[in-house]
């Protein structure tokens, strides 16, 4: 069996300004040991640009990698939003958002136990901890995503 870690973020660049923001999402796929195997990251599409929304594209980009991996693969999931985890875990509702949720949802049950999702702190000292390093580098492929000036909107 494979095993692989899934590291996912969101980005918004002036949030507070509703005109202005700007989405960005990032995914890291590593091996068991912490060497990087896939990433990618880009722009909201268009639409609502808030950081629930990032973190749910993040969410959304790495499934649909993971389900492109054939044969028997575990993947264990970190994101640094807790509201997210908790959704997917079932201890918290599905509310806001409600149109990214319908693509999540279907590749999440077509992934049943195939994967893992759970809570990692942010914005930690990085002190060698894999886990933390991860994080801190998925963080900045998301802001990358909403910053780039070359990255277009992801279409779906």
């Amino acid at each position: 069996m494979r095993k692989f870690n899934v590291f996912i973020d969101g980005s918004c660049l002036d949030v507070t300004n509703k005109e202005k923001a700007i989405g960005g999402w990032g995914y890291l796929i590593t091996d068991s040991n912490f060497e990087i195997i896939e990433k990618d990251y880009g722009k909201l599409r268009k639409g609502d640009q808030n950081s629930s929304r990032a973190e749910l594209e993040a969410l959304y980009q790495a499934l649909l990698k993971m389900k492109s991996y054939k044969g028997n693969c575990k993947f264990q999931i970190y994101s640094d939003y807790n509201t997210l985890v908790d959704s997917v875990n079932g201890f918290s509702k599905r509310m806001a958002n409600r149109d990214i949720w319908d693509m999540i949802e279907p590749i999440c049950l077509n992934l049943a136990g195939k994967f893992r999702i759970e809570h990692i702190t942010s914005h930690q000292e990085r002190n060698g901890n894999q886990l933390i390093e991860m994080n801190y580098q998925v963080d900045r492929l998301a802001f990358a995503g909403a910053n780039s000036l070359t990255k277009l909107p992801v279409a779906i």
